[in-house]
């Protein structure tokens, strides 16, 4: 899922919150996350209120970039 954080709807719309619900079901306790890169990598989109430092802390990522490295 690729989410464009600078072209999302303003935070008191339906669009958003929904958005934000998405996220909540992705980032809830103990859920395997495969990235492509790191966890810390997410951390500055916390700003963007989709998110807590708590469920990026809950989650056990997967980091696929080192699989496709040569």
């Amino acid at each position: 899922m690729i989410v464009e954080m600078w072209h999302l709807p303003r935070n008191n719309t339906t669009c958003f919150t929904l958005i934000k619900q998405l996220f909540n079901i992705i980032f809830t306790t103990k859920k395997i996350i495969y990235l492509w890169g790191l966890k810390d990598e997410l951390t500055p989109f916390v700003d963007f209120n989709l998110f807590s430092h708590d469920q990026l802390q809950s989650i056990t990522p997967i980091n696929l970039q080192h699989q496709f490295k040569l």
